[in-house]
């Protein structure tokens, strides 16, 4: 007899891909066990191609507003990842079985600086939350099931860029003091390696600007790709440099080598890092 599991989750990338592990030892140690994952409208592409979730159900904004897509699963328990916050309703007519990670877990999940402590923390709290089910993590990391991104990248990156490029992943806040266009620049003059930048079209005309200033060794997409297409570009860099804090999911994702660059920061204080960049560039 089956038995199937929701897995409802917050619209964060970081989380949903922190909960893999979790529906990985739910199908594995459980016999004849379901996943179907709730996820917000616009992050259904983290999990479109698990092999371990068995459909999703996708809602905007409140899972309250798709009752029709919960209920249609049959499900026996519901796994509340996303802290319970104004759930209440939504269970009680939902009437199954549910464990609910608090809002206080997840805010101290939140609160830590260092992402891969984040996500430590979280699979402590989520395997202790489903301690009667006695999973076991198999210490085989996070799923992301992307495909074969090959043709993507022949197509579009450059020839010349390859072999081997730096990704700078521009977010969608930058400090109102902080002069985009000339950090990124001076950054992208001194490692003097091919560098992509990845963004949203937010950010096209600062990427124009950048690749007018510093010449045939960047490739500005800000705007150019969608979600999926990103992480193509993502997964064939050498490395990937990040502009905030907490950012580095991609890098724990295809394990490559990560950078943080505080651009408040004078470019001097880069050297290390840059020297290392090159470094790794330059290994063929």
């Amino acid at each position: 007899m089956e038995v199937r599991y929701i897995l409802l989750l917050p619209p964060s990338v970081e989380e949903i891909l922190f909960s893999t592990p979790l529906i990985r030892s739910i199908i594995k140690d459980i016999d004849h066990s379901e996943v179907y994952c709730a996820v917000p409208k616009g992050f259904e592409w983290l999990l479109e191609n698990n092999p371990y979730v068995s459909g999703q159900i996708i809602f905007d904004k409140k899972p309250s507003e798709n009752m029709e897509g919960f209920r249609n699963v049959r499900a026996d328990y519901l796994v509340d990842l996303t802290g319970g916050k104004n759930a209440l309703w939504f269970k009680n007519r939902l009437k199954i079985m549910d464990f609910t990670l608090s809002y206080r877990e997840i805010s101290k999940i939140r609160a830590l600086g260092e992402l891969s402590k984040a996500f430590k923390l979280f699979l402590d709290l989520s395997f202790d939350l489903l301690r009667v089910f006695d999973l076991k993590y198999d210490d085989q990391g996070m799923d992301y099931f992307y495909g074969h991104n090959k043709s993507f990248i022949e197509k579009a990156i450059p020839e010349s860029f390859i072999d081997g490029y730096a990704l700078i992943d521009i977010p969608d806040m930058i400090g109102r003091d902080t002069d985009l266009t000339a950090r990124l620049s001076d950054l992208i003059s001194r490692i003097e390696r091919p560098v992509v930048l990845c963004c949203d079209k937010k950010w096209k005309e600062t990427g124009e600007e950048v690749m007018r200033r510093t010449g045939c060794t960047i490739l500005s997409t800000c705007g150019d790709f969608n979600e999926q297409e990103k992480v193509f570009a993502r997964a064939g860099s050498k490395v990937i440099l990040n502009l905030k804090e907490r950012q580095g999911i991609w890098s724990m994702i295809f394990d490559k080598p990560h950078y943080y660059f505080d651009l408040s920061q004078e470019p001097e204080k880069w050297r290390k890092e840059i020297d290392e960049i090159r470094q790794i560039i330059s290994v063929r």
